[in-house]
């Protein structure tokens, strides 16, 4: 299949570089936390010595010492945390550059699945506030508890078993939470993404909405869908709060039992003074990270589901514009079997069409509606996700051009006459990052609307596009067939170009197509105006998803009139046939 993928192949930067940049920031991050919990354990330790030994001792070389060690450490572990924090925002930059690409390919259909893996921009943002909020830190943290654990076991068992029982609580706590909050999180999360599509429409149709008298049902709607989505949110926010204060609570009876425990023991004389203050530390040291991970929990989840999405959209095939450069194809166009099936139906839209158009043809497809007209041009563009067979430019397939080569030999116009917000030379242009302005004139020299243009105040710099574009439906239509006409390109696919022109403009969209055929290009087309039709040398028949006809417009013309004769002609009657058949 070639229809339409250029070479449809995981992109190798977005999965394995991106996987190997993101495993050797892991181990970094592994590394520094490892450290940073040492640099705890250290302060700790220094505490204890400074009240159990510098303290009865009243020496103070010993004191400085312990000063000073506590001071060094204390810079080794504000270090380890900003490297480690940096180390973290640096993860979340390599993630945006690597992954949006795919992202972008997916959204616009460029991948296999089209956009049905298409994740939107707001999963990078969630990974990333994850990477960089503390959430990823809370979580390395938490993993060396084990390792206060073991200090405060050589302090005394009982102060270790006490932590070890709330850590185990919380631990249990938080997981069972994750469990039961991920519901919570994504009914609210997408309630308030309908909320934000129904506001997003309003917008784009408020001054349809003003012209239709209806602005009070509408602002009903929005306060009913801002309802509808402060409700989840709250009993998030509520589930969040309540979690949060039994951690907090959690934390509190953990620490005031320990104290109690090397308290006790200090009462007995197996423990000083210096070891209640390190139990103390250690235990707060251990249990700071189930506190973050319970204030970040809903951050937390929203950026685990995001991570299941980047990493289904990293592993699926997207389109690499990587392929040799070809020649201007400046001779044939041909269709090979293509076939087309609905998406999420057993029927099929197109099968078998296959044809052959030289330089300078101009195809005229026809054929009743739902016949799979607009969805043969969106094939030959190379822009139908479900397409097979081929289709061939000069003898090589689309994907043999590659994206950027399909998008300079193919100029294709839609049926949808919308503008982009920009300016009217960037909509010719296509947005490209180097606008020819001789190139953007001429298409508009072209197809007639120059004139139009230069008659608007800013010209070709008039911005368009969006809700407030004041453009008429014409001239936006005009704009899109200079679009499509915009480089000269080999191959022009215009569905319905006539639609929204008045005489003069579709006098012009004839002249436009004499003079592609007279450069030599092939145009496939459709439409009903008296321009498209003179213009046009062969046509396409459509009937039942299938080549009915095709050829030049007289003999083709020719064999519908003498079909519709043999259909017209008088049924002998019911007896005659049977005498007949006797």
């Amino acid at each position: 299949m070639d229809v339409q993928a250029a070479t449809d192949s995981p992109n190798p930067y977005a999965s394995a570089q991106l996987r190997r940049s993101l495993r050797s920031v892991r181990a970094a991050v592994v590394a520094l936390t490892f450290m940073c919990g040492l640099a705890y354990i250290a302060l700790a330790i220094g505490a204890m010595l400074m009240l159990d030994i510098a303290l009865p001792g009243r020496n103070g070389e010993t004191v400085a010492g312990l000063l000073a060690m506590a001071i060094g450490t204390l810079a080794l572990l504000i270090g380890g945390l900003t490297l480690r924090q940096r180390l973290l925002r640096q993860a979340g930059r390599i993630l945006s550059f690597s992954i949006s690409p795919v992202i972008a390919a997916h959204r616009y259909g460029t991948g296999e699945s089209g956009t049905s893996l298409a994740s939107d921009t707001r999963d990078i943002d969630h990974v990333r506030r994850v990477l960089t909020g503390g959430g990823i830190a809370a979580l390395a943290d938490l993993a060396i508890v084990p390792l206060y654990l073991i200090v405060l076991l050589m302090l005394g068992w009982p102060m270790a078993l006490t932590l070890l029982i709330g850590g185990t609580v919380g631990a249990a706590l938080l997981r069972v939470w994750s469990t039961t909050l991920a519901g919570s999180v994504d009914a609210a999360d997408r309630a308030h993404a309908e909320r934000d599509e129904l506001l997003q429409t309003h917008a784009a149709s408020r001054s349809f909405i003003r012209q239709l008298g209806i602005l009070r049902p509408m602002q009903a709607r929005e306060e009913a869908a801002e309802r509808a989505a402060l409700a989840p949110a709250d009993a998030l926010d509520a589930s969040l709060g309540r979690n949060r204060l039994i951690v907090a609570a959690l934390a509190a009876v953990v620490i005031i039992a320990v104290g109690t425990l090397t308290v006790w023991r200090a009462t007995n004389d197996r423990a000083g003074i210096g070891t209640i203050a390190a139990a103390l530390l250690l235990t707060g040291f251990a249990l700071w990270p189930f506190r973050e991970i319970a204030a970040r929990q809903a951050e937390l989840l929203r950026g685990r589901a995001a991570w299941a999405r980047l990493r289904t959209a990293l592993d699926t095939p997207v389109l690499q514009d990587d392929v040799l450069p070809l020649p201007t194809p400046r001779e044939t166009l041909a269709a090979e079997a293509i076939a087309i099936a609905a998406a999420g139906e057993r029927r099929v839209v197109l099968q078998g069409v296959s044809f052959t158009m030289t330089a300078g043809d101009i195809t005229l497809i026809v054929g009743p509606s739902n016949s799979g007209k607009s969805m043969l041009l969106k094939a030959l563009a190379g822009l139908a996700p479900n397409a097979i067979g081929n289709v061939r430019l000069d003898g090589a397939t689309l994907g043999q051009y590659g994206e950027t080569g399909r998008s300079r030999h193919i100029g294709y116009l839609s049926q949808s006459c919308v503008l982009l917000p920009g300016t009217i030379s960037q909509n010719i242009a296509g947005f490209s990052d180097a606008v020819e302005p001789d190139a953007v004139v001429s298409a508009a020299q072209t197809t007639g609307a120059h004139d139009m243009i230069v008659r608007l105040p800013q010209g070709y710099d008039t911005l368009v596009g969006g809700p407030d574009c004041s453009l008429p439906q014409s001239a936006r239509q005009r704009i899109n067939i200079t679009t499509a006409f915009y480089g000269d390109p080999f191959l022009l696919l215009l569905d319905t170009p006539d639609s929204f022109q008045d005489r003069n403009g579709q006098a012009a969209l004839g002249a436009a197509l004499q003079a592609a055929r007279a450069r030599g290009a092939i145009v496939l087309l459709t439409g009903e105006s008296r321009a498209i039709i003179d213009a046009a040398n062969l046509v396409l028949v459509l009937r039942k998803g299938g080549v009915a006809d095709f050829g030049p417009k007289e003999a083709v013309r020719g064999r519908m009139v003498a079909r519709e004769q043999i259909k017209s002609q008088p049924k002998p009657d019911a007896a005659i046939s049977a005498a007949l058949a006797e």
